[in-house]
């Protein structure tokens, strides 16, 4: 792909085996997708910080059926197809007694039990440099939009939108503008 940067996919965790990509079998189907935009986000992280959580198969048949790790097999693929050196991947090693018992697995994997709340992802941006703009490649589906709580400090009237307020930042996924300090 034109444009692009190549070089070497950092692999930045270990896992109990280390496998090629071209080795590593789908066994998912189309439970999940992956839209073009998702894709491009996590292989802008790929790109940043590496490859960082090993793909969770389950050796069967012959063959490493891939139950966790989809998207992230199918953007090093894309990344190998656009020059880029994509070393064996680290992956742990999942038993499954049969096809049915791996298939609940992989639901297993694809389920989110906890949830991201914007008090929690507030609360965490507080111990780090992170800021609201470092977020825009990340997804967090339980926050349609993010607005960071509400400053103890803020003046009790504002300004409306179109009051001639300058506005210093602008969410780029939802637009929502403001002036204060991102968190």
């Amino acid at each position: 792909m034109a444009g692009h940067q190549t070089g070497t996919v950092r692999m930045a965790c270990t896992g109990a085996a280390a496998v090629d990509i071209a080795e590593l079998s789908g066994f998912q189907g189309t439970l999940k997708t992956l839209t073009p935009t998702n894709a491009a986000k996590l292989r802008a992280q790929i790109v940043d910080t590496g490859f960082s959580e090993p793909i969770s198969i389950w050796q069967h048949g012959g063959k490493n059926l891939v139950l966790n790790g989809h998207q992230r097999l199918t953007v090093l693929a894309g990344l190998r197809d656009e020059g880029w050196n994509v070393p064996p991947v680290p992956v742990s090693l999942v038993e499954a007694a049969d096809e049915d018992e791996a298939r609940r697995k992989v639901l297993a994997f694809a389920s989110q039990y906890g949830s991201v709340t914007s008090e929690g992802l507030a609360a965490f941006l507080d111990t780090t440099e992170l800021a609201l703009p470092d977020l825009e490649g990340f997804v967090f589906p339980e926050i349609p939009v993010f607005v960071p709580p509400e400053d103890k400090d803020a003046p009790a009237e504002f300004k409306i939108v179109g009051d001639d307020i300058e506005v210093a930042y602008c969410c780029p996924k939802c637009s929502y503008e403001w002036s204060g300090k991102p968190r």
